[in-house]
């Protein structure tokens, strides 16, 4: 580091070549408390998974924060702290009930008034007092009117309004007002113009317009949406609890993540006021990787693959074959992936990770720490802020870690060479400058360094006999967790293998009937595996020298339906069209059984 630049970082109250941004007070900041939002409450055990909390779930939430010293606090509280420009309490957090079905009155209700706590109740105007819809044979009640009242008067419920995906195509300004005006025509004393809850990932402009016309103080944005800008608009963050979830375990995810922006306008001013003048202490070197693994739709499935397969194509190859089988369906958290990502543990790579705080504890600086690894074979996975990275796609608008994997440096240029997913939407290379990386590294979203190279001593073998014992449990929707390169996180209501991809395409369909969205990763997660195993199932008849038309003709039939599903979904992106998530899901629907025909033909043709 130059003695220019350690002046300059010095001048910034900085102790090290890495930014610390101060976080004083930052607790009582007004959006930095948890908004624990439930959806539907049962009493049902059997029915109790995902978004249906069980009733002694939620009594057994709330009294653990009660007796971890936590403060009950509603909507409109904050509302009055935020005006008055007073501090909340250290461990302050509200509770959120979203939906208006029944259960939020016949057993949350009940439940509150007995324990002294308030909460702030979102309902679907539209749909109050409801108990069944047309054309949705598992519509989930509502309560009605004179529930709304009571809950309002006894002073432990508020009622406000929600934005539902069966409003959507009317005009955000008419139907908010209408909807304000309704909760309060129907429950006389009623204040809903305090909040609202509507997404506002699109059309945000007119959404923002309309609820300032409304007079609406608060509206919630999920927490992985929010971002600092949205603080001086009204907006807070909230984050779901589910049935799975541990409460102080949400909490702390919360902290983190809001805690962590807190402070940043401040601290990213200073980092573009910084001058990072670096001069290499060693000549340029490339490295050898692999542009186009065959597992890509993840950068932690990518990245590790490229850098394998820049050495050995065919060793990579072999790795996908034998450990990208198994595959771990969690609804609630949208995560369809292959469950072997933690290749840190991967015998075939040799590793190092440093995290942020060991490198300013070392005062190391990144650029000389990446270009020595480089000249020891090592790759560098940077898990840092793409908002400094130029390729990326929120570059210079949008502050969000992720991977970036240097595997060169070019003295001619003064570049490093890099690999990520671009703006294009691809994985492919592209230049980066060091004062870009240094600038991406001195921010709070930058969260570590992990060297990464092919382990040469690690062989690689195609052994049919594990293959076939992997497919097996993978048809019949086994899964094994004894692998330490796995993620082995255990969630008693996730899906895994061949039940995770039959359940997959109710999920699709009933994500867009609530949320008018689908999410990209997952969908992309599930044509990859789908193409994947159509490669594999060719792969071993082609060794085993057994019927190699019939898998040819599978192999591309789960390509072409691999690409269909992916085109489509890209599709829905520009025309939010209702037909075509019907396409995508009986295209899933269809693949599906054709598939466990396929597996279960070339088990019962090796044996």
């Amino acid at each position: 580091m130059s003695d220019r630049l350690a002046l300059k970082l010095r001048s910034f109250g900085a102790v090290s070549p890495f930014f610390s941004i101060r976080k004083e007070n930052m607790i009582k900041h007004f959006n930095t408390f948890p908004i624990l939002l439930y959806d539907n409450i049962t009493n049902d055990k059997e029915k109790a998974k995902g978004a249906h909390v069980h009733i002694d779930k939620f009594r057994d939430d709330i009294n653990t924060l009660l007796n971890s010293g936590y403060v009950s606090l509603s909507l409109s509280d904050v509302v009055k702290h935020k005006t008055d420009k007073t501090s909340l309490p250290n461990k302050a957090f509200c509770v959120v009930l979203a939906g208006g079905y029944e259960g939020h009155y016949k057993y949350a209700f009940p439940a509150l008034t007995e324990l002294r706590v308030h909460a702030d109740a979102f309902v679907a105007t539209d749909l109050v007092g409801a108990s069944s819809y047309p054309g949705l044979s598992q519509f989930t009640p509502h309560f009605g009117w004179d529930a709304a009242n009571q809950m309002d008067k006894s002073g432990v419920v508020s009622i406000y309004a929600l934005w539902h995906p069966f409003d959507n195509g009317k005009s955000y300004e008419t139907e908010m007002q209408n909807k304000i005006n309704l909760i309060r025509d129907m429950i006389p004393g009623s204040n809903p113009d305090t909040a609202f809850f509507i997404n506002m990932a699109k059309d945000t402009d007119a959404k923002q317009n309309a609820l300032e016309k409304a007079g609406v103080k608060l509206n919630l944005v999920y927490y992985w949406s929010y971002n600092n800008d949205l603080n001086n608009k009204g907006h807070l963050p909230y984050i779901g609890v589910n049935q799975e979830s541990n409460i102080l375990d949400v909490i702390d995810a919360f902290n983190s993540k809001t805690k962590w922006q807190l402070g940043l306008n401040t601290g990213l001013d200073s980092i573009e006021q910084l001058d990072f003048s670096w001069m290499p202490k060693s000549c340029g070197i490339t490295l050898p990787i692999d542009c186009n693994p065959r597992i890509k739709n993840l950068l932690r499935n990518a990245i590790p693959l490229s850098v394998i397969g820049g050495v050995r194509r065919d060793k990579a190859d072999l790795i996908v074959l034998n450990n990208f089988i198994d595959v771990v369906f969690r609804p609630w958290y949208h995560f369809f992936d292959y469950d072997n990502h933690l290749y840190l543990n991967w015998p075939e790579l040799s590793c190092c990770r440093l995290d942020k705080d060991m490198i300013q504890t070392s005062k190391i600086n990144a650029a000389d720490f990446i270009l020595d690894g480089l000249h020891n074979g090592f790759c560098a996975d940077l898990w840092t802020d793409q908002y400094y990275i130029p390729a990326k796609p929120g570059y210079m608008c949008q502050h969000l870690s992720h991977n970036v994997m240097i595997y060169g440096y070019t003295n001619e240029s003064d570049t490093f060479k890099a690999i990520s997913y671009t703006n294009s939407g691809h994985f492919e290379p592209f230049d980066l400058k060091p004062d870009d990386l240094l600038r991406s590294c001195h921010s709070e979203y930058f969260n570590s360094i992990q060297l990464i190279k092919n382990n040469p001593d690690c062989q690689v073998t195609y052994d049919i006999g594990i293959i076939k014992q992997k497919l097996e449990r993978y048809i019949t929707s086994g899964y094994e967790y004894a692998n330490n390169s796995k993620n082995t996180q255990y969630d008693p209501h996730q899906y895994v293998n061949y039940a995770a991809c039959v359940k997959f395409p109710d999920y699709f369909r009933e994500t867009h009937e609530k949320e008018n969205r689908l999410y990209p990763v997952c969908i992309f997660g599930f044509a990859e595996h789908k193409r994947c195993m159509g490669w594999r199932l060719k792969y071993i008849a082609d060794h085993e020298g057994i019927e190699k038309e019939y898998y040819n003709k599978y192999k591309q039939y789960s390509s072409n339906v691999a690409e269909k599903i992916v085109n489509l979904s890209t599709k829905y992106m520009f025309r939010k069209s209702d037909g075509i998530i019907n396409m995508i899901a009986l295209l899933m629907e269809e693949i599906n059984p054709e598939e466990y025909t396929a597996i279960t033909k070339l088990l019962e043709d090796l044996y």
